[in-house]
């Protein structure tokens, strides 16, 4: 099975787009598993980040109870609070997920810096992926690329791409404009995922 397309710049930023946002979901589902889980693993997470903002108020504190008690208590009184808050903060997480920030400027804003990057070191033009027993290969106008399928890291699916993820930092390009209807594309996925042994996971349809 064998494309050919054309590699553009825009190819590159919905490429990188598409990386950010999956490397996003990573991290919401590897907190969903956190928050879901045990429920002493769940509070060892939280215990970093809730000592951390400790740290960072603990001269609010001060400066607040200033005069207000004696001055051996302080410390004691602190610490305590931010146990209980840390307790209350993990016991609210699994009585409600938090809210899923979106942070859609920086995402963008992240992609447009990788693509500087990017661009230098990737090659346009005419570009022929085809897929063979032993894994994938790339030929551009540089030479021939062969992949073996355990470089696979993961498989990324939108309407206007297939996109594989490989290992240091690598990728290959499936564009939907490179087959001639939507059978087509379909089947190459399919053959994709059965040799690399990853599901195809669907992310946004980015420009």
């Amino acid at each position: 099975m064998r494309i050919a397309y054309a590699l553009g710049e825009d190819d590159l930023a919905a490429v990188l787009m598409q990386q950010t946002l999956w490397r996003r979901d990573r991290v919401r589902a590897w907190f969903e598993r956190i928050r879901t889980g045990p429920v002493w693993r769940h509070l060892m997470v939280n215990v970093g980040p809730g000592a951390l903002f400790g740290l960072m108020l603990y001269p609010v504190w001060l400066w607040q109870v200033r005069g207000s008690c004696p001055r051996s208590a302080v410390g004691g009184i602190y610490v305590g609070a931010l146990a209980i808050a840390v307790v209350l903060g993990t016991a609210l997480q699994r009585w409600r997920a938090p809210p899923r920030l979106r942070f859609k400027a920086v995402h963008r804003w992240s992609a447009r810096r990788r693509l500087e990057r990017s661009r230098a070191r990737s090659v346009l033009g005419d570009v022929q992926v085809a897929v063979e027993e032993t894994g994938l290969l790339r030929v551009n106008s540089t030479g021939e690329l062969r992949v073996p399928w355990s470089e696979v890291i993961a498989v990324l699916k939108s309407r206007s791409m297939l996109t594989i993820l490989l290992s240091h930092d690598r990728v290959i390009v499936a564009p939907r404009r490179a087959f001639h209807d939507d059978a087509a594309a379909r089947a190459f996925q399919r053959e994709i995922e059965r040799r690399s042994s990853k599901q195809a996971i669907e992310v946004a349809d980015t420009p």
